[in-house]
């Protein structure tokens, strides 16, 4: 975290490049779903939540991104990329909804152990440092 913004970064498989804008904005309906319940995915609360907000899908060699302000596109693309594949998010909450808004890195720090404890062989980093499985 730096100043008031948050980023992850991940390794994994990515969004696919054609659904990075579907998966991060607006609500879902799924199929055999009542259709009067919707699913809302913690991404697309996330950019609905933050003045701020930037997606990047890397897969094989492109980059699928888009910028959000309060859940709103304002720009999307897809171009060449010499990064891993994986996912990153930036976003700033926005400070209507959170005024006062100011991360806590300890409890941040808790969270990322247990997470690190419950999936054993996942590493995790804030802020460069690797979060240990262990207190």
């Amino acid at each position: 975290m730096s100043d008031k913004y948050a980023t992850v970064r991940d390794f994994g498989r990515s969004i696919p490049l054609e659904n990075v804008v579907l998966t991060t904005s607006g609500i879902s309906v799924g199929i055999g779903m009542n259709p009067k319940s919707v699913a809302v995915h913690p991404v697309k609360v996330t950019n609905a939540l933050s003045i701020e907000f930037y997606v990047a899908s890397y897969s094989d060699g492109y980059c699928s991104w888009a910028k959000y302000s309060k859940g709103n596109l304002l720009e999307k693309g897809i171009e060449k990329t010499t990064e891993d594949n994986g996912t990153y998010i930036k976003f700033m909450p926005d400070p209507d909804v959170f005024p006062g808004y100011a991360s806590q890195e300890g409890i941040v720090k808790e969270i990322l152990q247990s997470t690190a404890r419950q999936k054993k062989g996942l590493s995790i980093s804030l802020n460069g440092t690797i979060v240990p499985d262990s207190f």
